[in-house]
């Protein structure tokens, strides 16, 4: 994985799927009762007219931007995390096959700059589906051999509803089923 992969990855996987999940919340809350305070939002964003819409979804996106983007300047060491004189160093690594990658590399570009103009020039993009299927990896599995019969359906929601997020200059509703 190269710089570019994972800050792309990454972008997609956080900040875009932050969006696109608080969108499909908004529209429509999650599980078959879902929280009062999600009914709440959900009612409250069903009334707003297109333009405000479009203006919380502006909104969403700026906000789950900057968390990324602050989270990677700490990475990058250039946003303290710690008191005193003397800093520790975090170094992430993407380790594969042997090889291993340093990518935040100060010598290089930091992360927080690569994601920042990715952020500038792309759309969000719905987050990638793995392709595991619901209940099949390990920790599901488990949980769903402990349920009972009548407990079925309560963990049962649906995984990507359509919604519309905020782009660049423009509105646009994007199908993430």
């Amino acid at each position: 994985m190269t710089k570019p992969e994972f800050v792309q990855a990454l972008k997609i996987q956080t900040s875009d799927a932050a969006v696109f999940g608080t969108a499909a919340n908004l529209e429509r809350p999650p599980g078959r009762r879902p929280r009062e305070h999600d009914a709440v939002l959900s009612q409250w964003y069903g009334k707003l007219g297109i333009s405000d819409r479009e203006a919380v979804n502006a909104a969403m996106r700026e906000a789950a931007e900057l968390a990324v983007f602050s989270f990677l300047c700490v990475l990058d060491g250039v946003s303290a995390i710690e008191d005193g004189l003397v800093k520790g160093e975090l170094r992430l690594t993407h380790a594969k096959d042997g090889e291993e990658l340093l990518l935040n590399d100060p010598a290089e570009e930091l992360l927080h700059d690569a994601y920042n103009a990715l952020c500038r020039t792309s759309d969000p993009l719905p987050p990638k589906r793995s392709e595991a299927r619901l209940y099949e990896v390990s920790p599901a599995r488990q949980l769903r051999s402990t349920q009972t019969s009548g407990d079925r359906d309560m963990y049962l929601t649906p995984l990507a509803p359509t919604c519309s997020v905020w782009g660049h200059g423009r509105g646009f509703s994007e199908d993430i089923a």
